[in-house]
């Protein structure tokens, strides 16, 4: 038996809001044996990021790392205008250590879009970062 579109977008759901849950998890483990995620960054040599994804771990990410790490803008889609610290889309004006994506259900189709749209730079999955410690 095959499920329905809205079967499936019910399980893309849960998927993605389990990855979420489990980065959290992973974030505040870290946090709690002293390491911060802002140190972490530092160490990969990203002193100036750009964020992709401004959904929960998105605000959150912009929140910590505010006073540690300049944020030089935020990507996502769902933005209905254009500022100069939001962004709908990739330009190539951005100039970053790397760009953090934030979504990781759908890291493959960001970083092709980056990638068609000329970003040469460094593309790093939030999970990533938090499993590598």
């Amino acid at each position: 038996m095959s499920e329905t579109f809205d079967e499936y977008r019910l399980r893309r759901i849960i998927d993605s809001d389990n990855m979420i849950i489990k980065d959290l998890v992973q974030w505040v483990t870290i946090e709690h044996n002293n390491h911060k995620l802002s140190a972490l960054l530092s160490e990969m040599g990203y002193k100036k990021i750009a964020i992709y994804g401004y959904g929960h771990l998105g605000k959150l990410l912009e929140e910590v790392l505010h006073n540690d790490v300049q944020i030089d803008c935020v990507i996502d889609k769902k933005f209905t205008v254009d500022t100069v610290f939001q962004r709908k889309n990739y330009t190539d004006d951005i100039n970053v250590d790397a760009i953090i994506v934030t979504s990781p259900f759908y890291f493959s189709e960001i970083r092709d879009e980056l990638r068609r749209n000329g970003y040469v730079g460094e593309i790093r999955l939030i999970d990533e970062i938090l499993f590598q410690v």
